[in-house]
């Protein structure tokens, strides 16, 4: 006995794209939006820190700001960056570390995104890969940001504040910091986010192009019980 299921029928773009699920098309936005943010912060992020390091070079030479009097911004910043270097180990390599990350990391996600609107099965697992990484360095960053640099950071407007009473740009700089703390768990939901809708068994199934169950809708049950038998099933 036979049915008038209907073939599979032959893979092509188009119709992959019609079978793509919406947690999908979801993720590839993100990831196009979250790679071209990630570009311009980490290209700005690249800039900021050759000026710093630049400045805090240029300040070693110039007489420092006597305690008591009013410090401006570029003072601040050239006092912090010297005393990052010197408290904390390895600081403009771990800096000059996470801006590379953030690029590749950028690139990795426009790449993915591309691929995931055409349902590319490279474009999923790469999206995998990137949430498993991802997941783990950023995990890694927040960790050493509490353990390390917030510490460090926090030791360092302690002594501005006794050398420099009343700066406001000191409470300014730890708002900064702050909202940096809050983009890194943002950094670090996602890749989970990722992990999930990626890898849940029905967006495997679409990409993977499996056939999917026939529907009852596929058999034609209908007929004449006087007459003669359906055409949906043959003897």
């Amino acid at each position: 006995m036979s049915s008038n299921i209907r073939e599979s029928e032959p893979d092509d773009p188009f119709r992959r794209r019609e079978r793509r699920p919406s947690s999908v098309t979801l993720i590839a936005v993100f990831h196009v939006i979250f790679g071209g943010f990630g570009l311009v912060c980490g290209l700005c992020s690249g800039l900021t820190q050759a000026m710093n390091v630049a400045s805090a070079a240029i300040s070693k030479s110039q007489p420092a700001p006597v305690a008591g009097r009013a410090l401006t911004l570029a003072d601040l910043t050239a006092r912090q960056q010297r005393f990052l270097e010197e408290e904390v180990p390895f600081y403009n390599a771990t800096v000059v570390t996470q801006i590379v990350v953030t690029l590749l990391q950028s690139i990795v996600l426009i790449i993915a995104g591309i691929g995931l609107f055409s349902m590319r099965s490279w474009a999923r697992r790469l999206s995998v890969v990137f949430g498993i990484v991802g997941s783990l360095y950023h995990f890694a960053e927040l960790v050493y940001s509490f353990m390390v640099q917030i510490p460090a950071i926090n030791a360092f407007y302690r002594d501005v504040g006794r050398k420099f009473p009343g700066a406001p740009v000191a409470s300014i700089e730890m708002i900064g910091v702050w909202i940096g703390i809050a983009m890194t768990l943002a950094e670090l939901a996602y890749p989970i986010v990722v992990l999930m809708l990626l890898t849940q068994p029905k967006v495997v199934a679409a990409f993977e192009r499996r056939p999917a169950l026939p529907d009852v809708s596929d058999l034609d049950l209908k007929g004449d019980s006087s007459g003669p038998a359906s055409d949906a099933f043959t003897r």
